[in-house]
């Protein structure tokens, strides 16, 4: 399965970011990783196996969201364990 994008905008813009990013086709979930300086991390999980980075980024641009790093996230130890157990 593909995995998450990982988004950092600024905390202001955060709330609005994940409203859009809740509506794109293929996010199952919008979660916030944390606050610092400013700045807010954003995870952004796609369904069914979808590929999202693309359009995470084009539906922030066209609204306006600045963001400041935007990334596929590499998928966690603990991930790709429960993925080769579970089969």
């Amino acid at each position: 399965r593909p995995p998450a994008v990982a988004i950092t905008v600024r905390a202001e813009a955060h709330e609005r970011a994940m409203a859009l990013l809740n509506d794109v086709p293929g996010v199952r979930a919008v979660e916030v990783a944390g606050q610092v300086n400013g700045v807010a991390n954003l995870r952004v999980v796609p369904a069914n196996g979808n590929a999202i980075v693309a359009d995470v980024g084009a539906v922030l641009s066209r609204h306006g969201v600045p963001l400041e790093d935007l990334r596929v996230e590499r998928p966690r130890l603990d991930e790709v364990f429960r993925q080769i157990t579970a089969q």
